[in-house]
């Protein structure tokens, strides 16, 4: 009834606003869903040191809950979120800026990946330790993860380049496949730590926390997909397009 009453040069001032509130509360969303990945990531951290020490083994998961835990999930969902803001501000050139500060967390996730891959292998050296031989099952999925990156890296490049050069959107399942990478790291992740924390060092509790916050990381992902399903001034959720959109 309200809305019949005021006069029809009301409607821009009101969309405005309520542009500028679902701006807000996007804005308010990404700050509380990236601190997701950082609380989980010093938990994790935490479990770990205390059940594995300083060892060069112990670096291994560590840089490996860094990559996958901390800093992807955050680009990640920092990236997805961060179209409402831009769509609730009608600024489309934000979108630059969270593209390129995509790029810089998932750039140094594989970085981290990269470097716990160095360390398992300078582990299985320093013990005289087969490198190569039959995986088990958290090496398998560990490695399906780590070519996962090699390949949403190279994707990403050419993306983010055919898109500046030739004002192209392509390879557009690069965003679907970036969840199929983190599922596979996290259930990694979550075999190690059975492993590590629940039969080596008999840290069942410990173990059982890494699996939590990895899980709850994870989590932030596909909420952030789903964002996507809540456009400004929109009431109506559409998850199908929300997971399939890049």
């Amino acid at each position: 009834l309200l809305s019949r009453s005021l006069p029809c040069s009301l409607s821009p001032a009101m969309e405005s606003a309520s542009r500028g509130a679902s701006a807000s509360g996007g804005k308010t969303t990404m700050y509380a869903v990236g601190a997701v990945p950082v609380f989980a990531f010093l938990i994790a951290t935490i479990i770990l040191y205390s059940d594995l020490g300083a060892t060069l083994f112990a670096f291994h998961p560590f840089f490996m809950v860094a990559a996958f835990v901390l800093l992807m999930p955050t680009g990640a969902s920092w990236y997805r979120l961060g179209n409402l803001v831009a769509e609730g501000r009608g600024n489309s050139q934000d979108l630059n800026g969270l593209r390129t500060q995509h790029a810089i967390f998932q750039g140094a996730g594989a970085l981290c990946a990269l470097l716990g891959f160095i360390m398992i292998v300078a582990s299985k050296i320093s013990q005289d330790h087969p490198v190569l031989g039959w995986p088990s099952t958290h090496a398998f999925f560990g490695w399906c993860a780590l070519l996962g990156v090699v390949l949403q890296a190279s994707v990403g490049f050419v993306k983010r380049r055919n898109l500046v050069v030739n004002q192209e959107k392509t390879f557009r399942w690069h965003g679907q496949f970036g969840v199929v990478v983190l599922v596979l790291s996290t259930i990694a992740i979550i075999l190690g730590a059975q492993h590590m924390l629940i039969d080596v060092k008999k840290d069942a509790a410990g173990g059982m926390v890494v699996i939590a916050v990895t899980l709850s990381s994870l989590g932030v992902v596909v909420g952030g997909r789903l964002g996507l399903a809540f456009p400004p001034g929109s009431e109506e959720i559409d998850m199908s397009s929300a997971l399939m959109e890049t």
